[in-house]
């Protein structure tokens, strides 16, 4: 067998479709049509089938009619009829009433199959188009082919042309090689809009794959567990149309012996991860010669695997925790999974591997703060567990940002977790805030200097960080918690009105661009009242006539 390297020799070996093939590409991408006219001087129907080619006659006095022939006979325009020629229900179509066809155009997608020996198989992908306008009734498909799939065992090339096409007419391009293997044809929105039945593509000559070596690719069993593997990672489009990547399945089955295997094996979301770019090949080494070898397994590990497997998300946690510990059961790492759930889990993992602890003195420890958590007399759920475990893996993050010395028991495992989580989440709370102010302090200078003011009665106070405004939203009970970040980052500015004896009573949150106000409001955003807004006009007037500050007076000593 001679496998071609370049680009070059592909594509001049590239067979080329033959007329069979034209004419299945007829048959079995387009809708069939039966035009007919009547001739009542002839006492006959005249018909011309899209489907096969064929003109023939139906005579209105026959004197033996099966129900076929009644049915061409008597159904009327849009109704449906049996092609005698080639067996195919076809829409019956009135040639005058069809006017020009225009609106019969079809566009269609298909990939034919050209073997060329047993261990070669040319994958010709492209699109086609039949065209009735001005009532060719007879009109054959025009074709372009758009990609070509070069496919041997453990080699695989794909080229696609760099297509640009218009409504009824059609652009060469030159082909070039993607970086992977992907998809004949690209989904383009109008392509995500258009209905199911005009989306997917034909196999031509599907059944000449069982003379090469893909007769056994089970392309069934990967269509199934395609659809199951969709419907489990896409619940959110559940509604939509299921389209299988068949191309990249017999693309993939010939470059890997292992695709097959493990479809019949019942592990297709391993193929279906493989098909969507996610190979896991940390994980997988899908050019073993076994399946075992492929999952870096004994064969009672993988057969206790293949009797335990749930999910690629267990799966992935297995990994996790293998490299820790190898000897764990598959079984193990699912019972995890089932009373964490998968996020809180795999977060778990994660800090096992990380720390290098010990995963059943972690289990052991988060069982029993679950417990005490939720008291002597009711019995935890998963949910509980697992806010136990984001508690304990969001603990060790702060510890770790706050300096704290890991490698003592007592802090890697606080024996009050919630209190010791909170304490380092405020604590890291504050360490940000002083991080944030220390790059809001020059913006904070120049906002004292230009607004804060008192008459003795009143004060405008400058915030200090992101912090002062949403608790100032969360005591007066209004929205100004949402511009904290606008204000640190200067789009707008916020100020506080106080009291000028009593400066932590809050009164009043003011927002200004530079000497406007944009709003102002008190608790649950009431009004001002009389008093405040004359302090406010007073102040917002001094900072019009550009917040003037009057001179201190040298002392003796200093003069």
């Amino acid at each position: 067998m001679r496998v071609y390297k370049t680009m070059d020799a592909i594509m001049r070996h590239a067979p080329e479709l033959t007329p069979d093939d034209e004419a299945e590409i007829n048959k079995d991408c387009f809708l069939p049509y039966l035009f007919f006219r009547d001739d009542r001087k002839a006492q006959c129907r005249e018909f011309v089938c899209t489907s096969c080619g064929e003109v023939f006659l139906e005579e209105f006095t026959k004197r033996i009619m099966t129900q076929g022939d009644y049915d061409r006979i008597l159904n009327k325009h849009n109704e449906f009829a049996v092609c005698p020629k080639c067996g195919r229900k076809a829409q019956l179509k009135e040639m005058y009433r069809a006017k020009d066809c225009k609106s019969l155009t079809e566009w269609r997608r298909f990939v034919a199959v050209k073997p060329v020996g047993a261990n070669t198989v040319y994958l010709l992908c492209g699109y086609a188009v039949k065209n009735y306008t001005g009532r060719n009734y007879n009109t054959k498909p025009k074709y372009d082919i758009s990609a070509v799939y070069y496919l041997t065992p453990g080699y695989v090339r794909v080229f696609r042309k760099e297509y640009d096409y218009t409504y009824l007419g059609m652009r060469d391009g030159k082909f070039h090689e993607p970086k992977s293997i992907v998809e004949p044809f690209t989904r383009t929105f109008a392509y995500n809009l258009s209905s199911w039945d005009k989306r997917g593509y034909s196999f031509i000559g599907f059944d000449r794959l069982q003379s090469t070596f893909l007769k056994y690719a089970p392309m069934d069993l990967f269509d199934k567990a395609h659809e199951q593997w969709w419907y489990a990672t896409n619940y959110f489009f559940s509604y939509s149309c299921v389209e299988s990547p068949d191309v990249k399945f017999l693309a993939y089955s010939a470059l890997y012996s292992n695709v097959e295997r493990l479809l019949k094996l019942g592990l297709g979301d391993f193929v279906c991860s493989l098909m969507e770019g996610r190979p896991m090949k940390r994980s997988i080494n899908w050019d073993a010669p076994t399946v075992q070898a492929m999952f870096r397994m004994r064969k009672d590990e993988f057969r206790n695997f293949q009797k335990e497997y749930y999910g690629l998300a267990d799966f992935e946690i297995y990994q996790i925790l293998r490299s820790v510990k190898k000897d764990i059961q598959y079984g193990t790492v699912k019972a995890i999974c089932e009373r964490y759930h998968y996020e809180a889990a795999k977060r778990i993992a994660k800090v096992v591997k990380v720390r290098k602890l010990n995963l059943t003195r972690t289990l052991h420890y988060l069982e029993k703060k679950t417990k005490e958590e939720k008291g002597p007399r009711k019995r935890p759920e998963q949910k509980d567990y697992e806010t136990t475990a984001l508690w304990w893996t969001d603990y060790l993050d702060f510890a770790e940002s706050l300096k704290y010395d890991l490698s003592r028991g007592d802090v890697l495992y606080p024996k009050r977790l919630k209190e010791a989580h909170d304490n380092a989440s405020d604590a890291v709370t504050v360490q940000k805030d002083k991080l944030a102010f220390e790059k809001y302090r020059e913006r904070y200078e120049k906002l004292k200097k230009k607004y804060e003011w008192s008459d003795g009665i009143y004060k405008i106070l400058i915030p200090k960080g992101i912090n002062d405004i949403v608790e100032e939203g969360k005591v007066l009970s209004h929205c100004v918690g949402g511009y904290a970040e606008r204000h640190v980052n200067g789009k707008t500015t916020i100020l506080f009105m106080r009291l000028a004896k009593e400066p932590e009573k809050r009164l009043v949150t003011i927002e200004v661009k530079g000497d406007t106000i944009c709003q102002n409001y008190g608790y649950k955003d009431r009004r001002v009242i009389e008093k405040e807004k004359e302090f406010i006009e007073k102040w917002i007037a001094w900072v019009r006539a550009g917040s003037r500050r009057p001179k201190k007076k040298k002392t003796a000593s200093e003069a």
